[in-house]
């Protein structure tokens, strides 16, 4: 849609399919969902005093999105585009929607290969390392559990872990 928000039309088929796909599996323990665009109000760069304000809409359909996805405890939905530090509190949190189920589902910020950004203090963001490269790593334990790892990249370390 062009370089301000919202940028993503999703539109009635891709919501009904996602819908429909999400009721399918609405038994399974997890079901990840990757998106390049965030949902507002949940990761680094949509929340709190530093939120930057041109996070608040990337989908034109967003409430539709957000009814469908709240509708279901066990999605895990991933999201990259604001490239905002995972070593931040706000990298992971549950999103109550609504209406929707009370648990809420869990939401990722995923990083960034290249160029880490951080708040402005203005309502913005700014470039804080441009040789910073961090990212998630998922794994699915032997007893069914599944954890969440951020990484960072450049130094070779785990930054931290959440178990779902």
């Amino acid at each position: 849609n062009g370089t301000s928000p919202p940028f993503v039309t999703l539109g009635r088929t891709q919501l009904s399919w996602l819908d429909a796909t999400l009721a399918k599996h609405a038994d399974a323990p997890y079901v990840l969902v990757f998106s390049h665009h965030v949902l507002p109000g949940t990761v680094s760069g949509t929340t709190g005093p530093d939120a930057a304000r041109f996070y608040d809409q990337d989908f034109v359909d967003e409430d539709e999105l957000l009814t469908i996805l709240g509708a279901h405890a066990n999605v895990v939905f991933f999201s990259g585009h604001t490239h905002w530090d995972l070593n931040r509190q706000d990298w992971a949190a549950r999103k109550i929607v609504q209406g929707g189920d009370p648990r809420g589902f869990h939401v990722f910020n995923t990083g960034m290969i290249e160029t880490l950004y951080g708040p402005d203090g203005k309502g913005g963001e700014k470039p804080l390392d441009p040789a910073a490269s961090q990212g998630l790593r998922v794994l699915l334990g032997a007893d069914g559990r599944l954890t969440v790892e951020s990484h960072d990249f450049t130094r070779g370390k785990i930054i931290r872990s959440l178990e779902l």
